[in-house]
């Protein structure tokens, strides 16, 4: 089992490494994750909000539903509280 430390540092390395995919790789993401398959459920989280992060839900278009999955995760949640991505409004809004 991994203590928080190690998952808080898995949740860095996964929501970095998707920032640097949308930045310098592709901005495609179903072509990103199919790179980073191999990855835990919490470093692919992270990913797709590291990935998306620079994005409104406009721009999203069809991979909105995949940054929700991620976003409304335990993992999703615990980027919030690391400070990675902001937390959205009890409403649905952006912040």
């Amino acid at each position: 089992m991994r203590t928080e430390q190690e998952l808080d540092l898995e949740l860095t390395q996964g929501y970095l490494a998707g920032n640097y995919c949308n930045a310098y790789d592709t901005e495609n993401l179903k072509h990103a994750l199919a790179m980073y398959e191999e990855h835990s459920d919490a470093y692919l989280d992270a990913f797709v909000l590291g990935f998306l992060g620079t994005y409104t839900f406009d721009e999203m278009g069809e991979a909105q539903e995949r940054w929700e999955e991620a976003y409304y995760s335990e993992h999703g949640q615990r980027c919030v509280e690391l400070g990675y991505q902001e937390p959205i409004a009890d409403d649905g809004e952006e912040p």
